[in-house]
This record gives structure tokens, sequence and C-alpha cells, in this order.
């Protein structure tokens, strides 16, 4: 199965933006046809294994309690597709977030730039020449 898809099926919880699309040249573009806010300024690049460490995070905790959506493994497995997905060295992996790691409890967002009306949202924006893609979630507390 599709990794997009599997995540659509999956996570449940918040509104999810996801999915991949041939029909954008840049991280605005990008942003506005997954309804996220195409204000560049939002957006920093990160590199694969931090871009992973997002994915994984919002794959299996929600944003506003912390509570595990799907189990550690599948999360990791479920990112882990997503990256080789898109691999090509010219992919940018791009976020609105800063994270660091929490003592015992994985990735922390710390600071955020809202890309939607929702209390928190995060995600990854994922630039390629040909294809590019969006795992984004937003959710209220």
């Amino acid at each position: 199965m599709d990794p997009f898809e599997a995540i659509r099926k999956e996570r449940k919880t918040g509104k999810l933006f996801c999915g991949t699309t041939k029909a954008v040249k840049s991280v605005t573009a990008l942003a506005a046809e997954f309804g996220l806010k195409a204000d560049a300024s939002l957006y920093h690049q990160v590199d694969a294994d931090m871009a992973r460490a997002i994915l994984v995070g919002i794959l299996h905790r929600d944003l506003a309690y912390g509570n595990r959506l799907l189990s550690l493994a599948r999360a990791e497995e479920l990112a882990g597709q997503v990256i080789q997905q898109f691999s090509d060295p010219a992919i940018r992996y791009l976020t609105n977030a800063q994270f660091k790691q929490g003592a015992g409890v994985g990735l922390v967002m710390s600071h955020w730039d809202p890309a939607t009306t929702s209390t928190f949202d995060t995600g990854l924006l994922i630039l390629g020449t040909a294809e590019s893609a969006c795992v984004w979630v937003a959710e209220d507390d």
C-alpha cells in the first residue's frame, strides 16, 4: 500500500493534509496545494534524519496531548517508506517548527509558526523536482 494512503487511513486524530503532487515548483505552491498558508517565511529546511523524526513523531502521537495514535514501530515504518520514496539528493524537506529531543519522550515541538488556523500544526513539506509531497497535521486542544 502507498504510504500516504496508509497514513490517511491510520492517523485519525485532528486534520490531516497528506499526499503527493506533480503540479508544484515552489514551497509556497506546495503549501497552498495542500491548504496550508502560502508564506515561505513559515517554512525552513531540515535534513532527511530530522524529516524522518518529525514524521515518526506526528504519526506516533497527537500534538495537543501526546496521546499515542500509532505504535512507534508502525510510525517508524511509514516514515521510512515516505523518506525512501523521496530520497533524491535534490529533495528539500521543510517544516514550520523547531524541535528538541525530550527526555524519554522523543521529539518535542518547542516553537512553531502556524500554517493553519488550528491551535497546533506541524509536519513536513517535501519539495522535489518531479514529484512533491505533504504530511501535515493540525489539531485543536
